[in-house]
């Protein structure tokens, strides 16, 4: 990509979180240990896997000195990725998915992309893939998109795991513990929060794995999503200190909010979630929304809560009646 080829005088650490990936797992490492930037420290989190993940890890840390594992009782995979920042001596961080895999020039080109465009935030193209099929996404961004246009990119819809970032930046920054959802995108957000400047490169060198069943992100509850909402309140502020509007995300939160609300029932600590609710609906947001029809959604699950239910009640039976 760059005339200069990167001189591997500083160390990269990619982390990787597993959990009863015993299916992928080798792939993963493998393709890791297989980077054209070989200064790399590859650092496995085994989060209490009940499968052969953890025999299969511990055959490359036999094999490769670069490979380090750390093993401890499951404690989700925020925790598993902080481990992993503890621990990282890196100048360069990147975090991998265990049943994912990289393309063998992935870091070398996001970091020669940082050093010569002088930036601290890199990322590239994704595949996703399965069993069957494998689609290409491939978003064309600037090459050196504004801070601006990245933050708007990420609430469109982003990834942590095709990014390169400096350690020396992260700091204390951490992933949050208690949430499930979203927890990724949230770290995303404050590390991007904290640069003003991003590069990309314009190649797929992320393959996502969409097709495992055991991963996190296809197991989300009622309760999960209210865990989503202190994520998604911290993201908001970073929005709108950066002047991007959020009065509809903050609208389908509050809707969303009220039916999960209904699903979890009574056996539940709402004040700090009603708190963020309450705030979003007192600073006008009923006025800041555009568009009629989601005015009135967001007036009726707020004000008349009886009249909403019956209502999607409704349209749910008429969806399954035309489906007949």
């Amino acid at each position: 990509m760059y005339k200069n080829k990167c001189i591997e005088n500083e160390l990269l650490s990619v982390i990787i979180p597993v959990y009863n990936t015993e299916k992928y797992v080798d792939r993963c490492i493998s393709s890791v240990l297989s980077q054209t930037y070989t200064n790399l420290e590859v650092i496995v989190i085994n989060d209490g896997s009940t499968d052969n993940s953890l025999e299969i890890c511990r055959k490359w840390e036999n094999a490769d000195s670069r490979v380090k594992i750390i093993n401890k009782k499951n404690t989700g995979v925020s925790d598993s990725r902080n481990r992993g920042l503890e621990a990282a001596k890196g100048k360069y961080i990147g975090f991998v998915d265990s049943d994912d895999y990289i393309e063998e020039n992935m870091y070398e080109e996001l970091i020669n992309s940082m050093k010569h465009n002088n930036t601290d935030l890199v990322t590239c193209g994704v595949s996703f893939f399965s069993e069957t099929t494998q689609v290409n996404g491939l978003n064309e961004y600037p090459e050196l998109p504004d801070k601006h246009f990245f933050l708007e990119s990420i609430r469109e819809g982003e990834f942590l795991f095709n990014k390169l970032m400096k350690k020396e930046i992260i700091g204390d920054l951490r992933f949050y513990n208690k949430i499930r959802y979203a927890e990724d995108l949230l770290f995303l957000f404050e590390y991007t929060d904290k640069i003003d400047k991003i590069s990309t490169v314009n190649k797929v060198l992320y393959n996502y794995n969409t097709c495992n069943e055991s991963s996190i992100t296809h197991s989300v509850t009622s309760e999960d999503y209210m865990k989503k909402i202190e994520a998604g309140y911290c993201i908001m502020k970073i929005l709108e200190k950066n002047n991007i509007d959020t009065s509809t995300e903050k609208a389908n939160m509050v809707c969303n909010y009220m039916i999960h609300k209904k699903n979890i029932g009574k056996n539940f600590d709402y004040s700090k979630y009603d708190q963020i609710v309450k705030e979003y609906m007192n600073n006008g947001l009923l006025f800041k929304i555009k568009g009629g029809k989601n005015k009135t959604k967001l007036f009726l699950a707020y004000y008349l809560k009886g009249v909403f239910f019956v209502l999607r009640k409704l349209k749910d039976k008429k969806s399954i009646t035309a489906g007949i």
